[in-house]
């Protein structure tokens, strides 16, 4: 499950996007610093577990900031949920 990358998502809601330094807004990347967006993900995590999901693998570009694989159970714990 893909979650931090919805093309749609980006184009009918312009102002969640990750913004470059030169102003450049990647619509395909919904920006996780924004807590309406974190709040999003944690809503699809959480979905995917309702339906049966029970691991997580973590991608992230270059930042090493927690597990690569955990539990869904583990990971909204993370997240406080």
């Amino acid at each position: 499950m893909v979650l931090a990358h919805n093309s749609r998502l980006g184009a009918e809601h312009p102002d969640i996007p990750v913004v470059n330094a030169y102003g450049d807004r990647y619509l395909w990347a919904p920006c996780i610093a924004q807590p309406a967006v974190r709040a999003y993900l944690v809503d699809l995590a959480a979905h995917a577990a309702s339906l049966g999901a029970n691991q997580l693998r973590l991608c992230h570009a270059g930042l090493a900031s927690g597990p690569d694989i955990e539990t869904v159970a583990e990971a909204l714990s993370r997240l406080g949920r």
